[in-house]
Protein backbone atom coordinates (compact mmCIF):
# COMPACT_ATOMS: atom_id res chain seq x y z
CA UNK A 1 0.00 0.00 0.00
CA UNK A 2 1.27 3.25 -0.87
CA UNK A 3 -0.33 7.11 -0.53
CA UNK A 4 0.53 10.44 -1.14
CA UNK A 5 -1.60 13.09 0.58
CA UNK A 6 -1.47 16.79 0.44
CA UNK A 7 -2.89 19.01 3.82
CA UNK A 8 -2.79 22.26 5.51
CA UNK A 9 -2.24 22.02 9.20
CA UNK A 10 -4.99 23.06 11.47
CA UNK A 11 -3.31 25.63 14.20
CA UNK A 12 0.22 26.50 11.87
CA UNK A 13 -2.00 26.79 8.32
CA UNK A 14 1.84 25.28 7.06
CA UNK A 15 1.29 22.92 4.11
CA UNK A 16 2.28 19.36 4.33
CA UNK A 17 3.39 16.36 2.42
CA UNK A 18 2.62 12.88 3.32
CA UNK A 19 4.05 10.20 2.02
CA UNK A 20 2.88 6.68 3.42
CA UNK A 21 3.76 2.92 3.13
CA UNK A 22 2.52 -0.30 4.63
CA UNK A 23 2.21 -3.55 4.84
CA UNK A 24 -0.38 -6.19 5.88
CA UNK A 25 -0.03 -9.93 6.58
CA UNK A 26 -3.62 -12.39 7.70
CA UNK A 27 -2.84 -15.85 8.19
CA UNK A 28 -6.20 -16.93 8.52
CA UNK A 29 -7.73 -20.44 7.03
CA UNK A 30 -9.77 -20.49 10.04
CA UNK A 31 -9.22 -20.52 13.46
CA UNK A 32 -6.78 -19.81 14.82
CA UNK A 33 -5.09 -16.65 13.24
CA UNK A 34 -2.44 -14.13 13.31
CA UNK A 35 -2.59 -10.43 11.33
CA UNK A 36 0.42 -8.19 11.18
CA UNK A 37 0.24 -4.54 10.07
CA UNK A 38 3.04 -2.49 9.62
CA UNK A 39 2.96 1.37 8.38
CA UNK A 40 5.28 4.20 7.94
CA UNK A 41 4.09 7.49 7.36
CA UNK A 42 6.53 10.48 6.62
CA UNK A 43 4.46 13.91 6.73
CA UNK A 44 7.17 16.76 5.03
CA UNK A 45 6.83 20.15 6.05
CA UNK A 46 6.66 22.28 2.61
CA UNK A 47 8.12 25.46 4.27
CA UNK A 48 9.37 26.22 7.92
CA UNK A 49 8.04 23.53 9.89
CA UNK A 50 9.49 20.25 11.07
CA UNK A 51 8.94 17.15 9.66
CA UNK A 52 7.39 14.32 11.32
CA UNK A 53 7.88 10.45 11.11
CA UNK A 54 5.56 7.94 12.59
CA UNK A 55 6.15 3.96 12.39
CA UNK A 56 3.36 1.82 13.43
CA UNK A 57 3.20 -2.15 13.82
CA UNK A 58 0.44 -3.98 15.11
CA UNK A 59 0.05 -7.76 15.92
CA UNK A 60 -3.13 -9.26 16.45
CA UNK A 61 -3.66 -13.09 17.41
CA UNK A 62 -6.60 -15.08 17.93
CA UNK A 63 -7.09 -18.89 19.28
CA UNK A 64 -8.50 -22.03 18.23
CA UNK A 65 -11.77 -20.95 20.39
CA UNK A 66 -11.95 -17.52 19.34
CA UNK A 67 -10.77 -15.89 22.19
CA UNK A 68 -7.97 -12.74 21.66
CA UNK A 69 -4.94 -13.46 22.87
CA UNK A 70 -2.55 -10.65 22.06
CA UNK A 71 -3.08 -7.11 20.49
CA UNK A 72 -0.41 -5.03 20.44
CA UNK A 73 -0.13 -1.93 18.58
CA UNK A 74 3.17 -0.25 18.54
CA UNK A 75 3.68 3.35 17.68
CA UNK A 76 7.24 5.69 17.11
CA UNK A 77 7.27 9.48 16.26
CA UNK A 78 10.29 11.39 15.52
CA UNK A 79 10.46 15.06 14.27
CA UNK A 80 13.51 16.34 12.51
Amino acid sequence: MNQVLRGTGLVSGGNYLSINSGAFTLNAPGLPFEQTSIANYRLLSLGAGSDLFVSSLQHITVDALGNLRVYNTDFRFECK
